[in-house]
């Protein structure tokens, strides 16, 4: 009491078959284990039942070296020596309890459920796949071709677009040697001319020049 003296003792106990229970309703699965175990080993309750009572495990078990070395929470897997079948257990530690919540799943069952899975993808999945594939095979090879026919076009416009600048270039070259060549004749013609009326030789050899450059020209 608030004194400190001792006034009496409540306890609480719950059955074993009562967790043995819940725990049944738990495991569903076949070949699904849960139980709760002690630090030492003791088994309290496991799912499925034991028939021959209350083992406690060898300190050489499975469970009992991986609590020693991860003590809070861990995995391992075992061949069981309650009733012989392959698991892969994991276990976590009651808060407060020197105590442990262990499942184990049957290791055969999990090879089932891959294999199973495995054959659903193989029926199901791997048509579907390869449907994808293909689908996206012919989409990326229409999608080259699509560019592939998308740059020979420009190549073209490219080509076409210099074509153009080019005969629009001849075009402006023509006009000025045209109007250039026009122009010299005119000189030309002046040249000739002028030699009719001038008669030194000085003007001459300066008309012969005049005459060389416009024919160069």
């Amino acid at each position: 009491d608030s004194t400190g003296e001792f006034n009496g003792v409540v306890a609480v106990a719950a059955a074993r078959t009562a967790l043995q229970d819940f725990f049944a309703r738990v495991a569903q699965d076949a070949g699904l284990s849960v139980g709760l175990v002690r630090a030492d080993g003791t088994v309290l309750v496991r799912h499925p039942a034991i028939a021959n009572g209350i083992p406690r495990l060898r300190t050489d078990n499975r469970f009992v070296s991986a609590v020693a070395s991860e003590p809070q929470r861990g995995a391992y897997t075992a061949v069981s020596p309650i009733d012989g079948i392959e698991r892969r257990s994991a276990y976590r530690k009651l808060p407060g309890y020197e105590a442990y919540v262990e499942v184990g799943v049957d290791s055969a069952g999990v090879w089932r459920e891959l294999a199973r899975g495995l054959a659903v993808n193989l029926v199901f999945g791997l048509p579907a796949t390869v449907f994808l594939l293909v689908l996206s095979h012919l989409a990326l090879k229409r999608t080259r071709a699509f560019l592939a026919e998308t740059q020979r076009r420009e190549a073209a416009e490219a080509a076409v677009k210099q074509a153009q600048r080019m005969e629009a270039v001849g075009q402006v070259t023509d006009g000025v040697a045209h109007d250039f060549n026009n122009l010299l004749m005119v000189v030309n013609g002046n040249v000739e001319r002028l030699r009719r009326d001038l008669r030194d030789p000085r003007h001459r050899r300066a008309l012969d020049a005049i005459d060389t450059a416009v024919r160069r020209g």
